[in-house]
């Protein structure tokens, strides 16, 4: 629930629980290479020089290979005039996460499409993503993808960071105007191709039950707690997916 409804404060607890160095280390295998600190920030997406809109589908893209990581390149072929075909990309996927655990994630992400903050970006087939704001709202995102193609959308200024709060009469943010600019070229890019559910993973997911002092507790009789750095005055056990790669 906490993805449906963008509770940030899920995922900043869950990091410190985990440790921000895990959530470090598992965006690197997904494919983000722009240098990450490892510091609570981490969790809302607080770098220091940022990701770019190339870095997001290709770590998104991995989630929709099943776990499978391939360097992104800009040009796959070159093909001269005659036939011979002068260059012919050659990338070489590897896996990183177990695809029970891709799987898991893109289940949460296409309920968001579904019925979270990503409905804007419904093009009535199977498709995964998530929206992004950042504070005063000065940049706007959506990425998402489906079993074929993985994209990103970024709105912002390049060059200085300026409120987006009347653009065309209305605010920015990552449901609004970004998710609607993916679902009209997601619409077009992949109209030919056949509707397809993502692929069932091969691989059991262990799921276990995380403890943590900055989680929030829900429901029953909780035990004494201090409160810590967030306000909470409890603790709870929540589920998390491993990959096999902690």
């Amino acid at each position: 629930m906490g993805m449906l409804h963008a509770d940030n404060t899920v995922y900043a607890q869950l990091v410190m629980d985990i440790g921000p160095e895990k959530a470090r280390d598992a965006a690197e295998r997904l494919g983000i290479k722009s240098p990450m600190a490892t510091n609570p920030s981490i969790a809302l997406g607080g770098l220091a020089q940022g990701v770019s809109p190339m870095e997001m589908p290709s770590a998104y893209g991995t989630l929709s290979a099943n776990g499978m990581y391939a360097e992104p390149v800009a040009i796959t072929r070159v093909e001269m005039p005659d036939g011979i075909i002068d260059y012919q990309a050659n990338p070489q996927p590897r896996k990183v996460v177990k695809d029970g655990a891709a799987y898991e994630v893109t289940k949460v992400l296409e309920a968001d499409i579904e019925k979270g903050t990503s409905s804007k970006a419904n093009i009535g087939r199977p498709a995964a993503g998530k929206t992004g704001s950042t504070e005063n709202l000065q940049d706007a995102w959506f990425v998402g993808y489906t079993p074929d193609l993985s994209t990103s959308v970024w709105i912002g200024y390049p060059d200085q960071q300026l409120p987006m709060d009347n653009v065309h009469g209305g605010q920015v943010w990552g449901g609004g105007f970004p998710a609607t600019i993916w679902k009209d070229f997601m619409t077009t890019a992949i109209k030919d191709k056949p509707v397809r559910d993502f692929a069932l993973p091969k691989e059991k997911v262990d799921f276990k039950k995380l403890t943590g002092k900055y989680v929030l507790y829900s429901g029953g009789d909780a035990p004494a707690a201090p409160v810590d750095a967030y306000g909470n005055t409890g603790r709870t056990t929540a589920g998390t997916v491993t990959d096999g790669n902690e």
